[in-house]
């Protein structure tokens, strides 16, 4: 399997993280895109609620999902179920998927 989680803030999600995705598919050809974005941080005030958040990328990976059907949205670490570290990230993608997934982080 060839899955690729995509991690950032995506406060908001805008254009450049939509042709990111595209970008991933024609580089790596994946079988999944896993949009995984951060939840509750100390060192960043968000613009809107934690559930404003969720909605939000619920619409934006429905969008991307027209184009490349096999993008979905991690809620766990947006939800604050547990930290957002790339260690934890890799360790909870390992325990769900039987592998490391190839990592690819957004900047802010």
């Amino acid at each position: 399997m060839n899955t690729i989680v995509y991690g950032g803030a995506f406060d908001p999600p805008q254009l450049a993280h939509q042709d990111l995705v595209g970008q991933i598919h024609r580089a790596f050809q994946p079988n999944n895109i896993i949009i995984v974005p951060s939840g509750p941080r100390i060192d960043k005030e968000y613009k809107v609620t934690q559930e404003h958040r969720r909605r939000i990328m619920q619409i934006f990976v429905d969008s991307i999902r027209e184009d490349f059907p096999n993008t979905e949205l991690c809620e766990d670490f947006l939800l604050g179920k547990m930290p957002n570290t790339t260690l934890i990230t890799d360790a909870f993608f390992q325990g769900k998927l039987g592998y490391s997934p190839t990592q690819v982080f957004g900047t802010d």
